[in-house]
């Protein structure tokens, strides 16, 4: 089988796991909708998981991922499996120093964030309090997403596209598991149910990385922690970095805009509006995006779209955000 025939097949396997976490999605939605309604907790959860998504979507899942990948796969072509895991483990350093320094500043300032970014929850009693408390359960997200963002970068470049594809169902099983069995737990002990979701979140994220390791670990890598900021891979990562953030910040500005506006729109309202609009991620374009992250020879990319179109197969334009991952 060539290489574009390989990548193709690749391509649909990763949009079949997109598709099922999306589904999965949707499912983790409607647990949360019976549970929960359109009140207080179901705005309150919506505004601080916008938070650290917010910052996930800016730096894990989009700049960081654009920067990383690129860089990795260069190294270990170039200069070899060693070296290649020497910068994934700068990067996963790294990823745990700076993003475990964002961890605390929302844990601290949680109450600032929540003012900062929804002044109307003032106006109802204990909506401040209830939002700034699932900011402080939430406030790990953001690094274990990185985590499992960077790995699912490394596990890209060495053709493994399936499972990081479906890592992120994990998150939404863990979501859907906690409805059905955490929030009972908590409401029999006297601990407001919505708090149950916001550590389901953190159990999702942690397994989204988990699940990710073994075969990390089976193509070779151990982790060492290392700190090197002149290293010529963050070098490199680092220029890139700019133009990713510039790119993906479009998007998050265009989001903190409408969070602003939450006194006259309501958060469920905007939310349902951002997962309409993520539903394109599941489009065939995004999963021969991804399969194509790893591969810089124009002749190989041109190859792979050839064998697309042989097959009678549309070439989807890539939604926003997998064009952000190209750069």
């Amino acid at each position: 089988m060539s290489r574009g025939a390989k990548s193709a097949l690749a391509a649909g396997k990763v949009s079949v796991a997109v598709f099922l976490s999306r589904i999965l999605g949707l499912v983790r939605d409607q647990f949360f909708a019976n549970l929960f309604g359109a009140g207080l907790y179901n705005d309150a959860w919506l505004v601080a998981f916008r938070i650290p998504n917010l910052l996930r979507d800016l730096f894990a899942a989009g700049a960081l991922s654009a920067a990383f990948l690129p860089t990795f796969t260069e190294i270990y072509r170039k200069q070899g499996r060693a070296q290649a895991w020497h910068l994934a483990n700068l990067v996963l350093s790294g990823v745990l120093i700076l993003l475990g320094i964002v961890t605390i500043i929302l844990f601290l300032f949680s109450t600032l964030f929540v003012h900062g970014l929804a002044a109307g929850f003032a106006d109802v009693p204990g909506k401040v309090h209830i939002t700034s408390t699932l900011i402080r359960i939430l406030s790990p997200f953001l690094m274990l997403v990185a985590l499992a963002s960077v790995a699912m970068g490394i596990l890209n470049a060495f053709n493994h596209y399936f499972l990081p594809a479906l890592a992120p169902a994990l998150f939404n099983v863990a979501l859907i598991l906690t409805a059905i069995f955490g929030v009972p737990l908590f409401r029999s002990a006297g601990i407001l149910p919505v708090y149950a979701m916001g550590f389901g979140a953190l159990i999702g994220g942690v397994l989204q990385f988990a699940v990710q390791i073994p075969i990390m670990r089976k193509e070779g890598f151990h982790f060492r922690f290392r700190i090197n900021w002149r290293d010529s891979g963050i070098r490199r990562m680092r220029k890139l970095l700019g133009p990713a953030l510039i790119g993906v910040s479009a998007v998050q500005v265009n989001i903190l805009v409408n969070t602003q506006l939450i006194r006259k729109t309501s958060p469920r309202r905007m939310n349902k509006r951002r997962s309409d609009d993520n539903q394109a991620d599941a489009s065939p374009g995004s999963g021969l995006i991804i399969c194509l992250q790893p591969f810089s020879d124009g002749a190989i990319l041109g190859g792979i779209i050839g064998h697309h179109r042989r097959q009678g197969k549309s070439v989807f334009y890539p939604h926003s955000s997998d064009a952000d991952r190209l750069k």
